[in-house]
């Protein structure tokens, strides 16, 4: 069941938003979503509104905006913040009035906002540098693809071998391919639409 976001008066000025405009405009270039675009997909909402909610943990004036705030207001506060940021002139001119609308309903939707909230705070930076496997700064899809096998079959450490039944001699090993294919699509999710990174096949850290 879909629960809309009741919107609370609010006399707080909304912090300046130029940065996240111009974050969403490269994304909408980059996803090549433009007045010509019709309808967006699901995929394509979820990470749009992703890189918004995003914003409010990495963008300073955002973040000072939301330090204090109750967590029942925050809700709310991001779809305020969200409808204001579909509004601004630079990503008007690239949005159909039919796929702005498509935005605004898809976020005020509280279960779906709270839904990337927490997908959003899955992927901190402590979870990423735990996926970063060589340490080099960098996650890459067959990183993630390489933890999602292992984690599957067993193989928790570089040493084990892994569940007896996915092993080269075992009945389920043909189950691996299979295994590795679902895999890179998580790979693929995770690092395009989770992590807002839509035209890239990696995330470099901030160490």
């Amino acid at each position: 069941m879909s629960v809309n976001i009741k919107i609370e008066n609010n006399e707080d000025v909304i912090p300046n938003i130029e940065q996240l405009v111009k974050n969403v405009s490269d994304s909408l270039d980059e996803m090549n979503i433009d007045l010509d675009t019709s309808e967006l997909s699901i995929p394509q909402c979820i990470t749009i509104i992703s890189l918004i909610s995003k914003g409010a943990s990495e963008i300073s004036e955002l973040v000072n905006y939301f330090k204090d705030m109750d967590p029942e207001k925050k809700t709310s506060a991001i779809f305020n913040i969200t409808t204001q940021v579909l509004a601004h002139p630079d990503i008007n001119k690239k949005l159909s009035p039919t796929v702005n609308q498509q935005l605004k309903d898809f976020a005020n939707n509280k279960e779906i906002l709270d839904m990337i909230s927490s997908l959003l705070n899955w992927t901190s930076s402590r979870v990423l540098n735990s996926l970063d496997n060589d340490n080099n700064g960098i996650v890459t899809i067959k990183e993630i693809e390489d933890d999602f096998v292992n984690y599957w079959t067993g193989k928790f450490t570089n040493e084990s071998e892994g569940y007896q039944c996915y092993r080269e001699d075992g009945c389920c090993h043909s189950s691996v391919k299979i295994v590795r294919v679902i895999g890179n699509l998580w790979a693929k999710f995770f690092i395009k639409i989770l992590c807002c990174k839509c035209s890239e096949n990696t995330i470099e850290l901030n160490k």
